[in-house]
């Protein structure tokens, strides 16, 4: 499994939890108010990294506050991250993630 994970992916993992009306706006607003755990990395605009445990506890955290809560548990959201990894676009981010860590370390 990954350790970083994307805004979009987390995005898309919350929906396929249950969690509506999920997006950038709903994440700002529950970081802002420490529900939601601040991004490992950022480049504004472009690319939002979330540490992969951190976005379990921030997820599950988040169904619990919703207006009207959604029971998940920690093996849901481990569910729902080997369903992200199955999409096109979840192997472009991994495969842009290394890319990345080899530039680095070189």
């Amino acid at each position: 499994m990954r350790k970083e994970w994307t805004q979009r992916e987390v995005i898309e993992m919350a929906n396929i939890l249950g969690l509506k009306n999920f997006d950038r706006k709903a994440i700002g607003y529950y970081t802002r108010i420490g529900v939601f755990p601040e991004p490992r990395a950022e480049l504004k605009n472009v690319l939002v990294l979330y540490d992969d445990e951190e976005i379990e506890v921030g997820l599950v955290d988040v169904a619990r506050r919703m207006r009207t809560p959604v029971k998940i548990t920690y093996d849901d959201v481990k569910w729902a991250k080997s369903e992200v990894l199955k999409s096109n676009k979840a192997r472009n981010v991994t495969l842009l993630l290394r890319k990345i860590k080899q530039n680095g370390k070189s």
